[in-house]
């Protein structure tokens, strides 16, 4: 390991091995413990310690196994941004790595493999499929996309009884977005309108298989758009609101049966003569008890009815 592979059987290390070895340690952030023993440093350290041994070597090819173990995140994300680079530089990095969130953002390929068999390969969004995730490891999944980057993010979810209701969701922008993850997860039929096209409301219910009503970004809502909007919400078992709403959906609010709003910045008072939060059994509960699908968003969403909004 490390020089040895460029040594001859009677040979020592000289000046080159040296600064390759130096280079390594920098570059792995251990340069710092290179006066101490192995055994006194940390699970952490010597993992990124046993990195700049590899980097030594100067191999075209890096296998790794597990290689942000025993890190936090601060110098996981390191790591693999390390691995990242080299990769750019033109060296193949071969890893194996359990968190899936991570292996989706940095990973160019991924091979899913379980019970000792291939259940996937191809791009991380190719692979990364709830549908490939239950059958692989038995486990509900919601796959959406990692706030910033084009890789997916999966979150596992908890087992709960699916809540048999169609909800129509009202509203643009991250925190619509964030309720139709949050509705769909829990087995609701959801549809979501009128958005403009691109919304990110409307992205999350494309990757969710949601309908979507949506028109031209600043064009406006034709009457087309607001007819299939009002059907859908007249039809649901009842209507969220959150996000922006714009006046032009005022009309679909107002069809709806009974409405839900998630309180927030930009969320308008609803106009509805039927608003409630309790008239759908478990409802609330969907929008506002499971984790948000955006771990960088930590406003507070709470679920509020008409009654409450108007005190």
């Amino acid at each position: 390991m490390g020089r040895t592979p460029h040594l001859g059987r009677f040979e020592r290390v000289d000046s080159a091995d040296h600064e390759a070895i130096a280079a390594a340690m920098e570059r792995a952030d251990v340069a710092r413990f290179a006066d101490r023993p192995v055994t006194s440093l940390s699970g952490g350290e010597r993992q990124r310690v046993l990195l700049a041994r590899a980097l030594a070597q100067e191999t075209p090819v890096l296998l790794l196994d597990e290689p942000t173990s025993n890190l936090d995140i601060n110098h996981a994300v390191s790591t693999l941004e390390l691995v990242a680079g080299l990769a750019r530089e033109g060296k193949t990095a071969v890893a194996a790595i359990h968190d899936l969130n991570l292996a989706a953002r940095y990973c160019d390929e991924l091979v899913l493999l379980a019970d000792g068999e291939v259940r996937a390969a191809g791009e991380p969004r190719e692979v990364l499929q709830s549908p490939t995730l239950k059958g692989a490891f038995d486990a509900e999944t919601l796959v959406t996309d990692q706030p910033a980057t084009d890789a997916p993010l999966v979150t596992a979810l908890p087992d709960r009884e699916p809540v048999d209701r169609t909800v129509h969701v009202i509203g643009t922008g991250r925190q619509a977005a964030a309720a139709v993850a949050r509705l769909v997860a829990v087995g609701v039929t959801v549809s979501v309108g009128v958005v403009p096209a691109g919304d990110a409301a409307a992205e999350r219910a494309r990757e969710l298989d949601c309908e979507a009503v949506t028109v031209p970004p600043f064009a406006g809502i034709d009457d087309g758009a607001r007819e299939r909007a009002t059907a859908l919400a007249r039809a649901a078992d009842a209507a969220v609101v959150a996000g922006d709403v714009g006046d032009a959906n005022q009309s679909v609010i107002t069809a709806a049966e009974r409405v839900v709003a998630v309180a927030g910045e930009g969320v308008p008072a609803i106009e509805s003569p039927r608003t409630t939060a309790t008239a759908v059994e478990g409802l609330p509960e969907a929008v506002a008890g499971l984790p948000a699908d955006d771990p960088q968003h930590d406003a507070d969403r709470r679920v509020e009815s008409r009654e409450q909004q108007d005190r």
